[in-house]
């Protein structure tokens, strides 16, 4: 290959690749400085040039692709091969279909091989994908919900498709050098074209549907544990009215003592029956943030955590009458985050504490969860967990 193949290879293709995988497929950018190395990348092709081995450059050229997924971005390992190669044939599909669309409308065909007129055609497949980052919002965000909720098995239908579709648009990329004028062949093509986009949105039709059971299957697990987080609250609320009716029944008493000990003078002792005091009452003190959801979970938590002896929550702020989020997407928002920092306390000797603010700003909301942790560095794409088949996924949904 050419030097300029290469930076070819590397720019062009390279956009390609990060667009889809950012914007599309909703990968975050990695901030590990391990993203530096693909600077290796461009120093190793004139060793690859260099061996001359059967099928080197191809397998180094495509390399580059999974580099970029590898260091560029986060998510678990499984996830970015799975990205790579649906990335690999979508890239491949539209630089076809250009191909086609170019022969149609020019009835020009340039030589097989030729690599100019191919690169030309790479820049068009780019700013196809560049228009719709920049246009198409709903096909994002919609493309990003079919990858987050796609199965191993739809994932495998899905490749097959791609594969079928690749096998009919290299065919007909493959006849379109055998023929010279624009007749029966060019309505063939056409067909197939139309068949194959048919074929495409049947099946996306078909997994949309599959998703949408499940999603529904969700929804009704929520549902299960909302009315579960309700009847926790209920509970406890009762607990705490009982306590404060009792608190209420001895107040005459708390007074009485309080007025003897500031009558003999008693500081030390006063301040300590004060403190004491003030203790029973947080306990007994509910939780209000103006959110019904909120204050059931936070609830439950502080009840799990109330075996922590040196243990401290505080609560600045409050929800807005009006929220802008479902109360399914919130209840799974807040129970991760407060999930992950009640284990996070629990391994936490000593000292711990938990603190919320709940702040909001013109159109912007803010709610911030501080909490102890045990160890200084933490790694947000892998589970400490030792089941890690079945955990993992709380800081997906937080993210998500």
């Amino acid at each position: 290959m050419e030097m300029y193949e290469w930076i070819y290879q590397i720019a062009i293709e390279g956009i390609k690749y990060v667009l889809i995988a950012h914007w599309f497929l909703g990968f975050e950018f990695n901030r590990r400085k391990t993203k530096y190395l693909l600077l290796l990348y461009p120093l190793l092709i004139p060793v690859v040039e260099y061996l001359d081995i059967p099928h080197t450059v191809f397998l180094y050229r495509y390399l580059w692709g999974v580099l970029l997924l590898f260091f560029l971005f986060k998510r678990r390992l499984i996830e970015k091969v799975k990205a790579f190669f649906v990335i690999w044939f979508l890239v491949g599909l539209v630089d076809a279909l250009i191909l086609i669309v170019y022969f149609i409308c020019t009835t020009v065909l340039f030589a097989d091989g030729n690599m100019e007129m191919e690169m030309i055609l790479g820049c068009v497949g780019a700013v196809f994908w560049i228009f719709l980052v920049w246009k198409c919002l709903k096909l994002q965000k919609g493309m990003q919900n079919f990858w987050n909720k796609l199965s191993n098995k739809e994932y495998v239908l899905l490749i097959i498709v791609l594969i079928l579709l690749s096998f009919i648009l290299g065919g007909m990329q493959s006849n379109l050098y055998g023929i010279s004028t624009l007749s029966i062949e060019t309505v063939r093509l056409i067909s197939m074209v139309f068949a194959a986009y048919l074929f495409m949105v049947l099946l996306i039709l078909f997994i949309y549907s599959q998703q949408s059971k499940k999603q529904l299957e969700k929804v009704n697990q929520l549902n299960v544990r909302y009315l579960k987080l309700q009847k926790r609250y209920y509970e406890y609320s009762l607990s705490q009215y009982e306590d404060m009716k009792k608190f209420r029944h001895d107040i005459n008493h708390h007074i009485f003592i309080l007025s003897e000990l500031s009558r003999e003078d008693k500081i030390t002792e006063l301040q300590e029956y004060i403190e004491t005091m003030a203790e029973g009452y947080e306990k007994m003190r509910g939780i209000h943030t103006g959110n019904f959801i909120a204050d059931c979970i936070i609830s439950r938590v502080l009840h799990e955590l109330k075996e922590k002896a040196a243990f401290q929550f505080e609560l600045e702020g409050h929800f807005p009458e009006t929220f802008f989020m479902e109360d399914i997407d919130f209840c799974i928002l807040l129970s991760n985050l407060l999930e992950n920092a009640k284990e996070a306390i629990e391994k936490v000797t000593g000292e711990c504490f938990l603190q919320m603010e709940i702040k909001s700003f013109h159109q912007w909301f803010y709610l911030i969860v501080r909490n102890s942790v045990a160890s200084k560095e933490i790694d947000f794409q892998r589970t400490s967990k030792a089941d890690k088949r079945n955990h993992g996924f709380g800081v997906q949904n937080i993210s998500r």
